[in-house]
């Protein structure tokens, strides 16, 4: 089998938008401001794959997590190596920031790898680079090198048999080009000439097994992961996509999901007929302050019971003397499924996780949950819930986060690994239709006079929404506890429901959607559940499955269906299918963690949110004038 045959030496770039020269051999190519030049391609081929990290040092890709990526690539002939047009049109978190720039160009090791590589599956060692420049100022060094997965008879035995075929080992290198530039959730260095991040790392490709083949100071300087791939399509064309050339834009290389910059904004306001008020859907978004958040720390808002309910949930026992071999993803994971690999984030940072009985001391204390948002959701029609009766249902919502206690001086500092939603009836569900839309006014009144307030910065504003907000949690309002969860690397999400209750108490909610039974937990694995069901289908259930797995297919990275509510229906969809679709890292609504210094209010959303909340505002109109809702019986 071949092994790594390149080398590298000092590259001394040009402008950073052309081509760069070689001390050792031919032109390495930088892509960046420029178009592409022309390619000849041997092969164009277009795949599917589920991703598992199995290692990571790095906040945006976590050691456990498990994502589907779709990817193009062009295999193009090249004098002396191979080189290759990658094009990501999925980074598999949704509307995360990229991963890495969604357009990469470059060289593989030798044509003697890649012709082995081609000969047979199981010689599948090839190694790769390219160096991209981005629209905010920085340049990435990256090195990815494929191996077959059996080269590690050691490692990855439970991947091995459950069909993971493939190790992607990478290697990415941030540079900042000028002094301000902010590279997306990555670490960025400042330039140092006397450092090459390709050839640095490219030695030790051989004999590499884990992150103990690097040394541990060479190591830090990169952004490195181990990724474990199992291929689900792959389809061979060279007249099924545009080209590369003819897709690249150096905006959109940018390592940020918005290269503009530019917050997420809701549509024009809606007059509602039912109170007379003009809402746009950012006003019905109220944002945590130090006031509000001391109005409604969690321990106030969540009973008791209820929080522990929650707790069984998070740490796998949904159900007194439930069987986790039961769930049909394999993905009721609890807190003894942390890994010692496993840890938390914030910001850039990365923060050690402990021992599982120091998360469960951690999540167990609600004092460690801050609230992050209410939001008014004015038209909630129960019919967009699984099987719940269609009627319109005004709901409130709040947003918890969890935080470590103690840090940054006593304020807490927020991580990335754990969400609570609690959602409120605003008005009696089960009342009549008159006095439903009674209260419904009331509602839309305080919503009015509380957004009003705030836009004119008056000093009462926060004690109008907290009048607002508190009459509505009670503990027969609440309709729904929902939480998501990557403390084991893989997202998952849970909610506790009175939807399908026979005494209206909260309990756990069996995932069904399409006819596909998820369980109780909500992960990627949903996906995987739907291909099988695809796979045994015939006629009408076969045309809606197909339907429903093209709507979570990305046509290109930043496809606007991402944040179609009409295309993203809780109805439909999953919540992580919508989440790992639509959400930023698998999120809707998160604390703002300063990274990207454009947007400087307290709270991030993602526009699929807004969407959503425009969508139900589209349908005020109908709503009071009687149509699409009947009085409950």
């Amino acid at each position: 089998m071949a092994c790594a045959s390149w080398a590298v030496g000092s590259l001394a770039f040009t402008d950073g938008v052309g081509a760069a020269e070689s001390a050792t051999g031919p032109a390495v190519e930088i892509l960046g401001r420029k178009p592409p030049g022309p390619s000849y391609p041997v092969s164009i081929v277009s795949h599917r794959w589920q991703v598992k990290i199995a290692q990571s040092n790095q906040v945006a890709i976590r050691p456990g997590s498990v994502y589907d990526i779709v990817t193009y690539f062009e295999e193009n002939f090249g004098v002396g190596r191979p080189r290759f047009n990658y094009l990501f049109l999925d980074t598999g978190l949704g509307t995360a920031d990229p991963i890495y720039p969604v357009f990469q160009r470059g060289r593989q090791a030798s044509w003697g790898q890649l012709i082995a590589a081609m000969w047979s599956e199981r010689n599948r060692h090839v190694d790769h680079q390219s160096v991209v420049d981005t629209p905010e100022g920085c340049r990435v060094y990256a090195s990815y090198w494929l191996r077959q997965i059996d080269e590690f008879p050691a490692l990855y035995a439970r991947a091995r048999a459950d069909g993971y075929t493939l190790v992607d080992i990478s290697f990415n290198y941030y540079e900042k080009l000028r002094p301000d530039a902010q590279c997306g959730r990555h670490r960025a260095h400042d330039p140092d000439e006397g450092f090459d991040p390709v050839a640095a790392i490219t030695p030790y490709a051989p004999a590499f097994t884990g992150t103990d083949s690097v040394p541990p100071k060479l190591l830090a300087r990169y952004e490195m992961k181990i990724g474990l791939l199992k291929l689900v399509t792959e389809t061979f064309g060279r007249d099924r996509w545009p080209r590369f050339i003819e897709r690249y834009k150096f905006k959109q290389n940018s390592l940020w999901y918005y290269p503009d910059g530019k917050r997420p904004a809701s549509k024009a306001s809606v007059t509602h007929p039912g109170g007379g008020h003009a809402f746009s859907a950012s006003q019905l978004v109220f944002e945590r302050t130090p006031a509000l958040a001391a109005r409604f720390p969690l321990r106030a808002v969540l009973p008791e019971k209820s929080f522990a309910r929650y707790l069984d949930y998070l740490d796998g026992r949904p159900l007194p003397g439930f069987d986790s071999a039961s769930e049909p993803g394999g993905d009721a994971v609890g807190i003894d499924d942390i890994q010692p690999a496993n840890f938390l984030t914030s910001g850039l940072d990365i923060v050690p996780m402990g021992s599982p009985d120091a998360v469960r001391k951690l999540v167990g204390d609600p004092d460690n949950y801050r609230l992050v948002s209410i939001l008014v959701r004015p038209y909630q029609r129960e019919g967009d819930r699984h099987g719940a009766e269609d009627r319109v249902v005004p709901q409130i919502r709040f947003v918890y986060q969890l935080h470590l206690p103690d840090t940054d001086g006593g304020k807490g500092r927020p991580v990335e690994q754990v969400f609570l939603h609690l959602n409120f009836d605003a008005v009696a569900a089960d009342a009549a239709r008159a006095t439903r839309d009674r209260q419904h006014r009331e509602l839309l009144d305080a919503v009015a006079r509380a957004a009003s307030l705030r836009a004119r910065a008056h000093p009462a504003w926060e004690k109008a929404v907290a009048e607002l907000a508190a009459g509505h949690i009670g503990p027969d309002d609440l309709a729904r506890v929902s939480f998501s969860s990557s403390l084991t690397g893989l997202w998952v999400f849970g909610s506790l429901s009175r939807a399908d209750s026979p005494d209206g108490s909260l309990q756990p909610e069996r995932v069904v959607r399409e006819g596909v039974d998820v369980g109780y937990y909500s992960s990627v694995y949903d996906t995987t559940l739907f291909r099988d069901a695809l796979a045994a289908a015939t006629g009408a259930r076969r045309q809606a499955l197909a339907a429903h797995l093209a709507a979570l297919t990305p046509e290109r990275y930043r496809d606007p269906r991402r944040s179609d509510p009409g295309v993203l229906r809780f109805a439909r969809m999953t919540c992580a299918q919508c989440h790992h679709m639509a959400g930023r890292d698998a999120t809707h609504v998160a604390l703002n963690d300063g990274l990207d210094r454009r947007f400087t209010a307290p709270v991030r959303y993602s526009a699929f949110m807004l969407n959503e909340l425009d969508r139900q505002l589209a349908g005020a109109a109908a709503y009071w004038g009687g149509r699409h809702h009947q009085a409950r019986k």
